[in-house]
C-alpha cells in the first residue's frame, strides 16, 4: 500500500458543535491509528465559526429549530447550484411562513450573510491542505452538515484531479 492510499483525513464540517469534539471521528482515529493506518482530524467547522462568529454559528447548531434545516439552506448553493423552481422560494415557504416564530428579519439576515460566506470559506478549505496527501477523506455527517461535507467533498475530488 502506498503512503498516499494509507493516509486517512477525517474532516468535521458546519454545523456541528463549535465547543465539542466529534466523537466519532475521534474513536475511528484512534481505531485507525491502532491498526497502523496515519490518521489526521481536521475540525473546519471551527473555520467557518470563526469567519461567520461564533454567536451566528451557535445560532445555528442549536438555536433554531431543526426541522428548517437553514444549515444546510447555507450551502445548498455550492453543492447544486443555484436554486430554481420551488426550492428557489425556501426563504418565503419555509423559513418566513412555515416557522416565522424562528426566524425574524434578523436572523433571515444572518443567515444570508452565511450563504454568501460559503464560497470563500470552501475555497479557504480547500486550499488549508494539501488534500492529495489523502488515500480516503471521510466526512462526518448529522442535520445541517450534509451539504457543507458534500460540498466540500466535490470541491476537493475536483481539486485532487488537478494533481
Amino acid at each position: 500500500m502506498t503512503e498516499r492510499a494509507n493516509k486517512v483525513a477525517l474532516i468535521n464540517m458546519p454545523f456541528s458543535s463549535a465547543s465539542r469534539p466529534a466523537l466519532g471521528i475521534s474513536l475511528l482515529q484512534a481505531g485507525l491509528r491502532r491498526a497502523g493506518i496515519e490518521c489526521d482530524l481536521h475540525y473546519l467547522n471551527l473555520n467557518f465559526a470563526a469567519r461567520i462568529g461564533v454567536d451566528d454559528y451557535n445560532h445555528v447548531a442549536y438555536g433554531l429549530i431543526e426541522e428548517a434545516l437553514a444549515g444546510e439552506w447555507v450551502f445548498r448553493d455550492e453543492l447544486f447550484g443555484p436554486a430554481s423552481g420551488e426550492s428557489a422560494n425556501y426563504l418565503k415557504d419555509i423559513l418566513l411562513e412555515k416557522f416565522p416564530k424562528h426566524f425574524p428579519f434578523s436572523v433571515v439576515l444572518g443567515l444570508l450573510k452565511m450563504r454568501e460566506a460559503a464560497a470563500g470559506y470552501l475555497e479557504e478549505c480547500l486550499e488549508a491542505q494539501d488534500w492529495s496527501q489523502y488515500g480516503i477523506v471521510g466526512f462526518t455527517t448529522t442535520f445541517q452538515q450534509n451539504l457543507a461535507s458534500l460540498a466540500l467533498a466535490k470541491k476537493s475530488k475536483r481539486a485532487i484531479r488537478r494533481f
